[in-house]
């Protein structure tokens, strides 16, 4: 009978089959993320360890137009806001020209909210 070795995150509790994996997952374990979205203010948080961190992560968005160039009303203002999902569709509801963002990439011709 062959033993397995398993190595424990001292933080969480999880197991890992190699000492590699189980100091990569320490190194993001317990971490906590927060996200706040510029229009609504919803908080958002999650861990890195959390089995759906990578599916919140995906709906928080940070938009960055850079700094607004000369004769702009925003001139020399650095344009950086982070948007929540819901926050981001109803922006580009407000769009007059929408199609072509909803009809890209794996969305094509998909029903939209």
């Amino acid at each position: 009978m062959v033993e397995i070795q398993l190595y424990m995150c001292e933080k969480c509790g999880a197991e890992f089959n190699t000492p590699e994996r189980c100091k990569e997952h320490e190194k993001v374990c317990g971490i906590i993320n927060t996200f706040v979205c510029s229009k609504c203010g919803e908080v958002i948080t999650w861990e890195n360890s959390d089995s759906h961190a990578k599916l919140i992560k995906n709906q928080c968005h940070t938009i960055n137009l850079g700094r607004m160039g000369y004769g702009s009303a925003l001139d020399g203002c650095e344009v950086v806001f982070q948007l929540c999902d819901q926050c981001l569709i109803e922006f580009i509801e407000s769009f007059k020209h929408k199609e072509k963002i909803y009809n890209s990439g794996a969305n094509w011709n998909a029903e939209m909210y």
